[in-house]
């Protein structure tokens, strides 16, 4: 590692940790926007960095701050316990019998930077507002990502190749490429999984919504 390469890490180590603390809450809520991109990575010498899990790993900032100088508790459940004690098996597992050690303990990191995301949940989300706002995100991010791959698809279909969609009969006879929309996203399952997941999630709310409306319909009549 060259001179000049560590100067660039270290000063771009301490923009990341500027930006973690200072824009923390909009880095947060700009998260369910930055995972509908993880078909978009970034390439750092020849590795591939997905913005919401460098996102996450800047916002693991701010806690241990707020948690070593004691103006804010680290906030962990039981889920926290059980993900830290699934991902110490992994690398432990991976040091002792992976072939290759180094590309699986990457693995067990990548996997670390995701389920972070988990902790953000819990140690940002201070107030109902708060929760709220990030639902809002996370619908707005889904409609996006959903309206995307839906245009791509349907360009696709009409033999305009833009990306985010594949429908060549190879992919569907021969399994050559996963068939199907994919979006902004990796592949089509994970496209497919994150908009089913949404939606659950938007008619689950649209359901509470009703049910409250009519609730107060009621107490007003009577």
């Amino acid at each position: 590692m060259t001179g000049t390469l560590v100067v660039l890490l270290s000063v771009s180590a301490l923009v990341a940790v500027f930006v973690a603390i200072r824009w923390r809450h909009a880095l947060f809520m700009a998260l369910p926007f930055l995972v509908t991109l993880n078909g978009l990575p970034l390439a750092i010498r020849g590795s591939s960095v997905r913005l919401d899990q460098l996102a996450a790993c800047m916002l693991l900032v701010p806690i241990v701050a707020g948690h070593v100088s004691g103006t804010k508790r680290l906030r962990v459940d039981a889920t926290t316990l059980w993900l830290a004690a699934i991902l110490a098996m992994n690398v432990v597992a991976s040091a002792l019998n992976s072939p290759a050690r180094t590309y699986s303990l990457l693995q067990c990191a990548n996997l670390a930077s995701t389920w972070l995301i988990y902790v953000l949940l819990q140690n940002f989300l201070d107030t109902s507002e708060d929760l709220d706002r990030f639902i809002d995100r996370c619908l707005w991010a889904a409609g996006l990502a959903s309206a995307i791959g839906i245009v791509a698809f349907a360009l696709a279909l009409g033999g305009v190749s833009a990306g985010g969609a594949e429908v060549s009969r190879g992919a569907a006879e021969d399994l050559t490429k996963a068939f199907g929309a994919s979006g902004t996203m990796v592949e089509p399952n994970n496209f497919g999984s994150f908009t089913g997941a949404m939606f659950v999630l938007a008619a689950g709310l649209s359901m509470e919504a009703h049910r409250l409306n009519a609730s107060r319909t009621t107490l007003l009549l009577s």
